[in-house]
Parts: C-alpha cells; sequence; structure tokens
C-alpha cells in the first residue's frame, strides 16, 4: 500500500508537471505543438498502464478499459482539435481513480486546476468554432475562421480564446464560459464516470407525492426518469451543464419543446418559461416554492435553474440541475453535487424574484 501511495504521488507530480503551461512562448506553429502534446499524453498513458499493472487486479480491471479508449484516441487524433477533448478526458479519469484509490491525496488533485480550465476552454472553442462554420459566413470571415483554428491551440488562458473571437470579428460565443471554472471545482463526490460507478443512482426510489400543494401533482413516475437520465450519463462537470440537462429533459418532454427555450444559457431556460405562462401548460411543468418544503429538501426530479451569478454559480450562463436524491440532498448535470444547506437557502431567498428557479413535472390537470 505505501509503495502504490508513493507512486501515486510521483505519477501525480510528474503529471502536473507536465501539463503545467510553458514559461517559454509556445511555438508559432500549430503542427509542432500538436505533435509535442500527443507524444506527451502517448507516453502519460504508457505511464499510467504500467501503473495500473502495479496496484490490486480490481482497480486495473475497473479503470484500465476507459484508460485504453482514451489512449487509441489520442493516438488517432489528426490535430489539436481532435486531441484536447483526449487530454480533458485523461485527467478527468486520472482524478478520478486516484480519488477513489487514495482519498488523502485531494490536495494535491486540486492543484491542476490552471491547467484542466484552459484545456476545458480549448476543447469548447473548438465546439463554438464549429457552429460559426456552419452559419453564413463571406469569404473573408471564412478566411478568419480557418485562422482561428490554427491559433486556438497557442492560448495561454482561456480570456486570450474570446480576445482570439473578438479580434477576428467575431462576438464571443454563447457556449464559451468567462471565465470557465475548473474542473477541481467540483466536490469530491461529484464526479461519477460513466463505467465506473460503485452504486445505484439515488434516485432509485422516489417517494410518493404528497397530498397537499403543488406537489400532489407530482409526475412521479417522469420524476424518477429525469432523475435517472441525469444520473447515468453525468461524467463530470465541463461547462456544458444545460446541454445535459437537455438531453434529460428530451425523455420527459414533449418532441419540440426545445425550440420554444433559449437555446444558449442554462438561465435561459426560466427566462423563457416565465415569460410565457402558456408554455408551462405545453410542457406540463410547475415552479415550485421552496419556502412550501417544511423539510428543506427538493423532491427528486426537480429542475433548478440559477440566473446569472446566483447562489455562486456563472456570471454569464447561470446553472441548471436536476434533484437525483433527497437524502443526501444531490444534483445533477454534466456533474454531480450535494445541496447544502446554505445553497437551500439561497434558492429559497431568490425564489421570490425569479433569480432561482425550480420546477417539477406534473400530471394533468394541475394548478
Amino acid at each position: 500500500m505505501a509503495y502504490t501511495l508513493v507512486m501515486s504521488l510521483l505519477f501525480s507530480l510528474l503529471w502536473l508537471a507536465a501539463s503545467a503551461p510553458a514559461a517559454q512562448q509556445a511555438p508559432a506553429d500549430p503542427a509542432q505543438l500538436f505533435q509535442k502534446d500527443q507524444a506527451r499524453l502517448i507516453e502519460a498513458g504508457k505511464e499510467w498502464t504500467d501503473y495500473l499493472d502495479k496496484v490490486a487486479p480490481e482497480a486495473k480491471e475497473k479503470y484500465g478499459p476507459e484508460l485504453a479508449r482514451i489512449k487509441t484516441d489520442i493516438a488517432a487524433a489528426q490535430d489539436l482539435e481532435q486531441l484536447k477533448p483526449a487530454e480533458l478526458r485523461l485527467e478527468t479519469w486520472r482524478k478520478s481513480m486516484l480519488r477513489e484509490l487514495f482519498p488523502s491525496l485531494q490536495g494535491s488533485l486540486s492543484q491542476s486546476g490552471q491547467s484542466a480550465q484552459l484545456v476545458q476552454a480549448q476543447v469548447q472553442a473548438y465546439q463554438a468554432l464549429a457552429k460559426l462554420q456552419q452559419s453564413s459566413l463571406s469569404p473573408r470571415q471564412k478566411k478568419a475562421v480557418e485562422s482561428l483554428r490554427g491559433r486556438i491551440g497557442l492560448a495561454a488562458d482561456s480570456q486570450s480564446l474570446d480576445r482570439l473571437f473578438d479580434n477576428a470579428g467575431f462576438a464571443r460565443p454563447e457556449t464559451m464560459p468567462q471565465p470557465l471554472a475548473p474542473i477541481t471545482q467540483a466536490p469530491t463526490a461529484a464526479l461519477p464516470q460513466a463505467g465506473l460507478k460503485t452504486s445505484q443512482p439515488p434516485a432509485a426510489e422516489a417517494p410518493e407525492p404528497p397530498s397537499e400543494g403543488i406537489l400532489s401533482y407530482l409526475d412521479v413516475s417522469k420524476a424518477k426518469k429525469l432523475a435517472q437520465s441525469i444520473w447515468s450519463k453525468a461524467k463530470g462537470f465541463s461547462g456544458y451543464c444545460y446541454a445535459a440537462v437537455k438531453e434529460g429533459l428530451d425523455k420527459i418532454l414533449p418532441s419540440g419543446w426545445r425550440s420554444q427555450v433559449g437555446p444558449a444559457s442554462a438561465y435561459q431556460f426560466a427566462t423563457s418559461l416565465n415569460r410565457n405562462p402558456k408554455l408551462f401548460d405545453k410542457l406540463k411543468l410547475r415552479k415550485l416554492d421552496p419556502a412550501a418544503l417544511s423539510d428543506r429538501k427538493l423532491p427528486v426530479g426537480a429542475i433548478i435553474v440559477y440566473g446569472r451569478g446566483m447562489c455562486g454559480f456563472s456570471p454569464k450562463h447561470g446553472h441548471i440541475e436536476v434533484v437525483v436524491s433527497e437524502n443526501p440532498p444531490k444534483a445533477c448535470s454534466d456533474g454531480c453535487m450535494g445541496i447544502p444547506s446554505s445553497r437551500f437557502d439561497c434558492i429559497k431567498k431568490n425564489s421570490p424574484r425569479n433569480w432561482v428557479n425550480v420546477y417539477v413535472p406534473v400530471r394533468s390537470p394541475a394548478p
């Protein structure tokens, strides 16, 4: 055990050193940067494979297959645009494994936030660029887009990515948070990994609705279905809470519902609902007053939408999540985290002003 702990610390330190932004100026040629990063990640994959060979067989059986898939994607990448998502997956995989094997390593796992933040920003920048290419562009704009593609991988931080878009004459895409929150800000229990979970979803059993109030109309079946869908696909916070929740909502809301709500930012889901009362009936959703909950527990399947900057979330996009457990209180989107009493108080305080909104799926008819 002592050997594996020492080895894990050594590998973590080596990984942090390799992942840290270089002090020297980045190479001007994106192709050179790609080759350098790909070689670094291939070597890191080999080192983690060797590490798994030295730990318990159970750990190798559990974490080996995902590492093998990541290594394959790293080797198959043809450019930085394809390489960056694999790098982000490897970083998340590393943290997930070490967090479970060695809980005492929590402090060291949080040190690579700056590097992970930059990779996350680059991944989202490439995705924003793909959206721009799908729009109608002039020849000059097309040339600017191609120039952006080569410069994204050279950016030193997430803020400089925004400047690249601004200097090219494009508005900063809504999909790029400013600033990006590093993955490591998620609580310890907030990073369930696909295929690596050790427990059943907290929402395996949704409680029966109370006999009074709006919750007496709660559609328990839809609430449970939504919570389980969100939980099963949560992989770790990556800046795509709205996209993750929309995938879950696809399973309980009528087709075409996405065109009825704001497409870009999480807070827009609440804005669209609150401005169009008829939409509540169409989607079979109702707003829940947290102050009416005597036990201070939001029901499984409740959709919480935070306005911009509310309760510590993004000042540009807000946040959206779905309650997956009442005891202990927990909510998920692209990642999962607990709902401490301080956050419930924030939800309760700002709900009357529609700065934070809680919605639940209901049966028909509901008041």
